[in-house]
């Protein structure tokens, strides 16, 4: 139950901040090529759900043919049974579930992003600049 609880805290935790992260870099790329190839790349890991993504993952973790095997090898994992020990699978299965489920995530968040219109945008900056004077001085 414990592996359970760490788990769920840990996947929330990271798709809140990374998605939302991840959704404003995207809407703050001005080069209209690289934000939609992003939103592309975002949207299509959205679309590796459930059996495939799980064997694209045990292909990604296996130091032998991985193509990250080089950062697996300075974590210090040689084989495919040091990556699976009981105690890291906490910290797979929220890399597979952040990966399966935060595109559609990124790309929602991306969408709201979009609909905010320019008054409002203004509107936004003028009260960040009223809350926070000193930032305008750096």
């Amino acid at each position: 139950m414990a592996h359970v609880g760490l788990y769920l805290l840990i996947w929330l935790a990271s798709l809140v901040v990374l998605a939302t992260f991840l959704a404003l870099v995207v809407h703050t790329l001005r080069v209209r090529w690289s934000s939609q190839t992003l939103w592309l790349v975002f949207y299509l890991l959205r679309a590796l759900a459930g059996a495939s993504s799980v064997l694209l993952w045990l292909f990604v973790l296996d130091p032998t043919v991985s193509p990250v095997s080089s950062l697996l090898h300075v974590f210090g994992f040689s084989s495919f049974v040091q990556v699976i020990v009981s105690a890291h699978l906490p910290a797979i299965f929220t890399i597979i579930a952040f990966w399966t489920g935060s595109g559609g995530w990124i790309v929602i968040m991306y969408g709201a992003l979009n609909n905010i219109s320019p008054a409002h945008r203004r509107r936004l900056h003028s009260a960040d600049r009223v809350a926070h004077p000193a930032s305008d001085a750096a």
